[in-house]
Order: C-alpha cells, then sequence, then structure tokens
C-alpha cells in the first residue's frame, strides 16, 4: 500500500509544479489542461462567484470572470505542498483596481486523479476582501 501512496504523492506533486510553473509563466493552456474534465471548484464566501462550480467549462468561465472582477496577478507561489491524498499552494496574488490594489494570499488544495486536478478548494486569509472585490 506503501507505494501506491508514493505514486499518488508523486502524481499530486507533478501537477501542482506543472500547474504552478505554467502560471508563473503565464501559459495558460498548460495550466487549464491540469484540469480535469470534471473538476470542482469550491470557492467559500459570500461574493457572486462563491460556491460550487461543476465542470472544466464552469470552472474555466468562473476562473475568467474572478479575474475580470478583480484584476488577479498572481505573483509567486511562496509555499507548495504534497501529501498522499492532497496537494496545495500558498498563492500570492495582487487583487483590485487602482488605490484598491492589495496583496493577498490564498490557499488552494487540489485533489488529483490520472494526472489532473478533479477538485480545487480555495481558501482566502482575507475573505471579507475578497468578496468586496469581486462584488455580489
Amino acid at each position: 500500500a506503501n507505494g501506491v501512496v508514493m505514486n499518488q504523492e508523486a502524481e499530486i506533486r507533478a501537477v501542482i509544479d506543472r500547474y504552478a510553473d505554467a502560471v508563473l509563466a503565464n501559459d495558460i493552456a498548460t495550466a487549464l489542461d491540469c484540469y480535469a474534465e470534471d473538476i470542482v471548484l469550491h470557492w467559500h464566501g459570500r461574493h457572486a462567484l462563491a460556491g460550487s462550480h461543476r465542470g472544466k467549462d464552469a470552472a474555466v468561465k468562473a476562473l475568467i470572470a474572478f479575474a475580470q472582477r478583480t484584476e488577479r496577478k498572481f505573483l509567486d507561489f511562496p509555499a507548495r505542498f504534497y501529501g498522499p491524498v492532497r496537494g496545495g499552494v500558498i498563492s500570492r496574488e495582487a487583487l483590485g483596481i487602482g488605490d484598491a490594489r492589495t496583496e493577498v494570499e490564498r490557499v488552494l488544495i487540489y485533489a488529483v486523479r490520472d494526472g489532473r486536478f478533479t477538485e480545487c478548494w480555495v481558501y482566502d486569509a482575507d475573505p471579507d476582501l475578497i468578496d468586496r472585490t469581486v462584488g455580489r
């Protein structure tokens, strides 16, 4: 059983590293290729995009809407972590417009199957800021 766990951890590491490296290189095609067709994206909060977005099309549509509403720019991934069942990153991002622009840290937790993300949970250090920036 330990070999299976190690293989899954290696797979999780490979997908997270591929995704994070692609995002930082602004390689959107590779980043999106890390999403399974049946991915479920879970956003907490009270903003207009909060909830679960099921399927790659819905998840990508929500991510595009988030980027448009927040002018999101990825700055760095100060931490990447990998375990036998889940992996994740700490994402440092700039959000907001003009004088309201600020840097935030968000924790993204991933489930992986067959070399792609099947689920993503987003946890924000400042959920109220995200609610205000995204809007209703």
